[in-house]
């Protein structure tokens, strides 16, 4: 995902400390997120538009590429599905 917080941000003359007590996220995370180290969930995004005074879209962008089935679960169950997958093969 592509995003222009940062420029959003800074145009709107709002520090990355403000943004991140505006939406009720750490520091790090509006770091992470500018920097293209992590997305933010949906109801994030929003908020951060919402600060920002602008339309999620305008602040996201989704990169046209095809989602796998991974894409879609969350880390944990990814990992889960992974580790039961490895024994039914073994069992096989």
């Amino acid at each position: 995902m592509k995003n222009s917080v940062r420029m959003q941000r800074e145009a709107h003359t709002i520090s990355r400390e403000s943004l991140a007590l505006s939406v009720g996220v750490d520091l790090r995370t509006i770091c992470c997120i500018e920097d293209g180290r992590a997305d933010p969930s949906l109801v994030l995004a929003y908020r951060i538009a919402r600060v920002l005074d602008l339309h999620v879209e305008e602040v996201f962008e989704l990169e046209d590429q095809p989602l796998s089935h991974d894409d879609l679960l969350p880390k944990g169950r990814r990992e889960l599905e992974k580790m039961i997958s490895e024994e039914y093969d073994q069992c096989s």
